[in-house]
């Protein structure tokens, strides 16, 4: 569908948080971020692979997820990561591939890394306050519109001055279709995983997950990963 897609001519900016996963939390049974990843696959490689076949990718997705584990409070990063790429970055990355592949328009990538004590709200509600630390889904969203959870700011804070770059980013994009950032450029077929990273220190950089999307790439035939 996306090869035809009407979308596929005009700017567009994507991207995800630091630590997509955390909303797992949310859903799993509880503990399963507690220890490292049980290497959870796609529905559509057990529709087409044997049991070798997907023993052999579970073990190759564990080598580079447990590998880099470690403790985020009491949950393990290793499995924060596994479903951050496994819940939302590997098929927004297959989707940039894909534009990048069919279409046409610009697409600028973001990773959203800011981390706050006090306002971050999703990482509240998905993992109460057993977390002070780690960007969750959405958690962005904060930062752009008012919500039910938020509150006045000081203009001196951090997290003011974040809202004062993401509203900046936002309406600089509906203006003039670019987020008038200079250094912020779309991304191309020899750098697909170059982004944004929205931070302490905003700078465009590799993304932090592409060596872990690389190994979920070798997963897929070339024809189908886009």
């Amino acid at each position: 569908m996306i090869a035809n897609g009407w979308g596929n001519s005009i700017p567009l900016i994507i991207g995800g948080t630091a630590d997509e996963g955390l909303i797992a939390r949310y859903f799993l049974t509880e503990g399963a971020l507690d220890s490292p990843p049980i290497g959870q696959l796609p529905l559509a490689f057990h529709e087409k692979h044997d049991e070798e076949a997907l023993r052999a990718m579970k073990n190759k997705l564990l080598d580079i997820h447990v590998e880099k584990g470690m403790l985020m409070g009491k949950l393990h990063k290793s499995s924060i990561d596994y479903y951050s790429i496994f819940l939302v970055w590997h098929g927004m990355h297959r989707s940039i591939l894909a534009r990048l592949f069919y279409g046409s328009g610009p697409t600028y990538v973001y990773h959203f890394d800011f981390d706050s004590s006090s306002f971050s709200h999703l990482r509240k509600r998905f993992c109460g306050t057993e977390l002070d630390c780690g960007v969750a889904h959405a958690e962005e969203v904060s930062y752009i519109w008012f919500g039910d959870f938020s509150w006045k700011l000081e203009p001196t804070s951090r997290e003011f001055k974040m809202i004062d770059t993401m509203i900046g980013i936002c309406t600089n994009f509906a203006k003039y279709s670019n987020p008038g950032i200079d250094e912020w450029q779309p991304v191309d077929r020899f750098e697909p995983t170059l982004c944004f990273n929205i931070s302490n220190n905003s700078q465009v950089k590799i993304s932090p997950k592409t060596e872990m999307l690389s190994v979920w790439d070798s997963l897929y035939d070339a024809d189908r990963l886009i």
